[in-house]
């Protein structure tokens, strides 16, 4: 397993930032190597896209929200990854966003890490997916995937 977690402060107010957060269909503008994710229904989405440079399919399911607080997920299939996102009022027009994921083993057996994937990669990725969320969520366009993390004075910079 890989666990590693990620904040940043973002300039919005809690309820949008949650509200960004919960529009998965969005988060191919903002992960990385996402290439769709579909609504199942409230709780079960389909998720679409490149592991260690390989098309793979596979399914996350909500385990638990509360609303402008927090979301937890789990997921089965190419891909296994739990995760948590708290957020955390500032004050009335900034959020504290932290996020926490767990990679273990997918389908045939293969870790992140396995899959070439290093942890370093792993980190690094999850703050440019927050830095493309803050970016998102405070009106700006995402810096494309491409252009690497974009840099912002909100980054908590801590990353375990």
């Amino acid at each position: 397993m890989t666990l590693i977690s990620a904040t940043l402060d973002v300039d919005v107010p809690v309820r949008q930032a949650y509200e960004h957060w919960t529009r998965f269909e969005e988060y191919p503008r903002i992960l990385h190597d996402i290439i769709e994710v579909e609504r199942i229904n409230d709780d079960l989405l389909r998720w679409h896209g490149r592991v260690a440079g390989m098309l793979r399919d596979w399914s996350a399911r909500v385990t638990e929200r509360h609303v402008d607080r927090m979301v937890a997920w789990t997921s089965d299939g190419a891909v296994r990854c739990d995760g948590l996102v708290t957020l955390e009022p500032l004050s009335a027009r900034s959020t504290r966003v932290t996020l926490w994921l767990d990679f273990g083993r997918g389908t045939g057996g293969a870790t992140a890490r396995d899959d070439g994937e290093g942890l370093g990669v792993i980190r690094n990725r999850a703050l440019g997916d927050l830095e493309r969320f803050r970016a998102l969520a405070e009106g700006a366009a995402p810096a494309s995937q491409a252009d690497g993390v974009a840099s912002g004075s909100g980054a908590v910079g801590r990353i375990a």
